[in-house]
């Protein structure tokens, strides 16, 4: 990279000074004010970031434009904030500086924390009745969805990857809604459902609070599910299932087709119902419980810290790092460590590769866990479709499946 001269003083109010000064030197100053030690491959790495952006600038830049990009373009991943975890007597979790997220910045990460946690819309909960109630079993210490329903395991199992999209509200939820058709058929059901078709459709313009790549509510994506139905898509692009996981970088284009050419049946016979769409009480980890043992998996949206990037194995609760954004996961189970300390088991969206291979283990109570349920029932149709398919709501407008919504 060549060096660059720019105009810098950290004591200038707008533009940062009118002495040239070199990359190392901004850099060095910048550095020993932010308190944040960087091992020397992290140093270049942070540094490198820094002198792409003075590189591509074609004015001066503000103290405010290079002490932003100084910040966001910090690495997630740091050898000093695992040592702060590790070293720790108390902490039941262990933190790595080798995995996926290595060479990643806050920024690039705060864009894949796609759940909206702010939200001035009134909760729906769902009748006792209608979740199950709870009464209904006794709660037992330890419990995992994928045991209580050997059938389903498979499904339940699957560890998927929203790659660089912030769509973990959509691909949560319409795993979660996978794994109720396959326990509601005692399972029949064995084929994973379209995040793709969720983050492409349910938009503002079908009705949705959600904005694609861009983030959204997972309760609106269980509504949408009532209302509009979801498509097969696993993540085999060489399969048969009608809208595959492509790892997108944007929001996909909506359309009433099967973009795989592979898949059989058509884009209407193969679209999914949800019977309803609700929140689990706010912070009620029983009815949470009973919700999970009764019918399966949830949506927990929570708070994710930069420490959380780290995650190992063991059971989470933040100890270092600010605070990056919303992230949703299914909740698949909880239990209680030798320590005595209570946790939900819960499932990621960020492959095999990360965590307990695909999973991790969160304290009941950590990041507002528990804040932001949701889930909903099945539809018995949704499992035998008749003849011709689900009706469509969109077809009263036209028959044409190829059409762009």
């Amino acid at each position: 990279m060549k060096t660059v001269a720019v105009a810098f003083a950290l004591s200038a109010p707008a533009v940062l000074g009118a002495a040239p000064r070199d990359l190392d030197s901004i850099y060095g100053e910048l550095s020993d004010l932010s308190g944040t030690i960087l091992n020397s491959n992290e140093a270049a790495f942070h540094r490198a970031e820094l002198g792409h952006f003075m590189d591509g600038l074609m004015h001066s830049p503000t103290r405010e434009e290079v002490g932003e990009f100084f910040h966001n373009s910090m690495p997630v991943v740091r050898q000093e904030l695992a040592e702060t975890v590790n070293v720790l007597p108390e902490v039941e979790w262990t933190a790595t500086t080798e995995n996926k997220f290595k060479r990643m910045t806050r920024e690039d990460i705060k864009k894949l924390m796609g759940t909206h946690l702010n939200t001035k819309e009134p909760k729906k909960y769902a009748p006792l009745e209608m979740a199950g109630g709870r009464k209904k079993g006794a709660l037992p210490v330890n419990f995992d969805v994928r045991k209580a329903f050997p059938k389903c395991a498979g499904v339940i199992g699957t560890i998927r990857d929203q790659a660089s999209c912030g769509s973990c509200w959509a691909m949560s939820s319409t795993a979660a809604l996978t794994d109720r058709l396959c326990i509601a058929s005692d399972g029949a059901w064995q084929t994973q459902l379209s995040p793709e078709h969720t983050i492409s459709c349910c938009t503002e313009k079908t009705g949705c609070r959600a904005y694609g790549c861009e983030g959204g509510w997972p309760t609106s994506a269980w509504e949408w599910f009532v209302s509009n139905d979801v498509v097969t898509g696993d993540d085999d692009m060489t399969g048969t299932t009608c809208w595959p996981y492509s790892k997108p970088f944007s929001t996909p284009e909506c359309m009433r087709r099967c973009p795989n050419k592979k898949h059989k049946g058509g884009f209407k016979k193969d679209k999914h119902l949800a019977a309803s769409a609700y929140d689990v009480p706010e912070g009620d980890i029983n009815a949470i419980k009973h919700e999970i043992m009764n019918h399966g998996s949830v949506v927990a949206g929570f708070r994710v810290f930069e420490d959380f990037m780290q995650y190992h194995q063991g059971i989470y609760h933040h100890v270092s790092g600010e605070m990056l954004g919303g992230h949703a996961v299914r909740l698949i189970g909880w239990g209680k460590s030798g320590k005595n300390t209570n946790y939900w088991l819960a499932a990621n969206s960020w492959t095999e590769n990360w965590g307990e291979n695909g999973y991790f283990r969160i304290k009941m109570g950590e990041c507002d866990v528990e804040n932001i349920i949701s889930a909903g029932l099945v539809n018995p149709a949704a499992l035998s479709a008749p003849p011709g398919g689900l009706p469509d709501p969109l077809d009263a407008a036209s028959s044409d499946e190829d059409l762009l919504v």
